[in-house]
């Protein structure tokens, strides 16, 4: 089997072997090479396409800075002129600053502001076997927590205020516009113990623990929710004020 290997080889043949090993030796050199200089030129791209990314970085952060300190001016300037006005003209400063104290609390009352207190938390995920939760039982939750004198209410992070919507859209439902899927995580700030006992004692709250879906409520010191960050306007864009 091995006598080829065991025969001399003549000096044609050492010849040919030799230029084949030479031949073998450029082309994995060649092959190397491209391989090595492909590797380089993509590590270029990669770095030049970072640095254009630092770069954009670095601009936006100037930018932040100068617009940081461009509202730092105006907000000194805008304590200033308060404080001259409160001194030289108070009869107005008293209109203005029960105008803008009506304002915030407006915001408050209308779910534009974050707030934060005492409340509930209800988690509710899907049932067994394919058991999704639907609209109408976020939508009959929400009414009892309402019901039960519930101040300000979120759902998965979406505020519920007036023109809050819950439809179901295939496996997620639709809330502000925006799809939610499940665990669904409703929080309520009002009294614990007023919030926990109405949920617990609704038709929806029985119903859905008779039909296997998980739920459980649990009671909060404290609970942060997010203020309602849609356009108002848009959605109660057919209302006008009448007399």
């Amino acid at each position: 089997m091995f006598s080829f290997f065991k025969q001399k080889l003549t000096v044609k043949e050492k010849i040919i072997v030799m230029v084949c090993m030479l031949l073998l030796g450029a082309v994995l050199s060649m092959q190397t090479r491209a391989v090595y200089e492909s590797r380089q030129q993509e590590e270029a791209e990669k770095q030049k396409e970072l640095n254009e990314y630092l770069e954009k970085i670095n601009e936006l952060n100037e930018e932040i800075q100068t617009l940081t300190s461009d509202i730092t001016t105006l907000r000194d300037r805008y304590t200033i002129y308060l404080k001259n006005l409160e001194q030289n003209e108070p009869v107005f400063y008293n209109r203005l600053k029960y105008l803008n104290d009506s304002i915030q609390e407006f915001r408050l009352y209308a779910g534009l502001t974050n707030v934060k207190g005492p409340g509930i938390e209800i988690r509710m995920d899907d049932g067994e076997f394919d058991m999704i939760v639907h609209d109408s039982f976020l939508y009959e939750l929400v009414n009892e927590l309402r019901a039960a004198g519930a101040q300000a209410i979120e759902v998965n992070g979406k505020r519920v205020v007036i023109c809050t919507e819950f439809l179901c859209i295939g496996p997620s439902i639709r809330v502000n516009d925006e799809g939610v899927f499940a665990p669904f995580v409703i929080k309520a700030i009002g009294d614990p113990a007023v919030l926990e006992r109405r949920v617990k004692e609704s038709f929806i709250y029985k119903r859905i623990v008779s039909d296997n879906y998980r739920i459980d409520v649990k009671r909060y010191d404290e609970i942060f929710i997010r203020k309602y960050n849609d356009d108002y306007y848009k959605k109660l864009k057919f209302l006008t004020e009448t007399e």
